[in-house]
């Protein structure tokens, strides 16, 4: 009995793998992060109602980290997105760690990130951004 589910098993892995998974890319290679900025922990979502993604990442350009974020509609981007993180640049300052979600019936896209001002006094920030018009509308601690 033991043989016949091996041999299954062994079939089905076989079959996997020979169906076509191949995808094509859509649209162009845009980079965040030139050779003077770090772009890192890049996060990105597709806001349905406005037809555009959302993306958002960790910027360490100024010596600092900071969320930064852009709108991405028919490969309109510009070069260095927009400060999302409080902007803050002097003692320990670092934001990091951007995760987004979206709601189709606002328009309204929420970002939350580990902001510090001081060593081992991290708090969690959730910021929301109009995606219908790229503004930033509120930051607040929430933990």
């Amino acid at each position: 009995m033991m043989k016949i589910y091996l041999s299954f098993l062994i079939i089905v892995l076989l079959a996997a793998g020979s169906v076509n998974t191949s995808a094509t890319e859509v649209g162009t290679d845009v980079k965040i992060g030139t050779v003077l900025t770090s772009a890192i922990d890049p996060q990105i979502v597709y806001c349905s109602a406005e037809d555009t993604f959302l993306l958002v990442w960790t910027n360490d350009s100024a010596g600092y980290s900071q969320i930064h974020y852009k709108l991405a509609a028919d490969g309109n981007l510009n070069s260095s997105g927009v400060r999302l993180s409080t902007g803050y640049t002097t003692g320990f300052l670092f934001s990091e760690k951007p995760q987004l979600a979206y709601d189709a019936s606002t328009g309204i896209a929420g970002v939350v990130y580990t902001e510090s001002f001081a060593y081992h006094k991290d708090k969690i920030m959730l910021s929301f951004v109009d995606v219908s018009t790229g503004a930033k509308t509120g930051s607040f601690d929430v933990g």
